[in-house]
């Protein structure tokens, strides 16, 4: 995508990738599933500076995710 016209606290997907250390392919499945705010500009995206960090500080310090598997109740216990 240019970079002449993008309104400043906006990036691409590869610029918000290289800030956040995933791939451009992960930064913009977080903008088609609405985890980070963004605009759809024909093929490409613009991903929110401020919602995407939100979004990373959230993620890495954030309750369980679906991913991640319960504690077994054996574990809970202490047994």
């Amino acid at each position: 995508m240019d970079q002449i016209g993008i309104p400043e606290g906006w990036l691409t997907t590869d610029q918000a990738a290289e800030l956040v250390g995933y791939t451009p392919q992960h930064v913009a499945r977080l903008a088609r599933l609405g985890r980070v705010q963004a605009i759809r500009v024909g093929r490409d995206w613009l991903i929110s500076r401020g919602s995407l960090l939100e979004w990373t500080a959230t993620a890495r310090t954030g309750p369980r995710g679906p991913h991640q598997r319960p504690m077994e109740e054996d574990d809970e216990r202490g047994a």
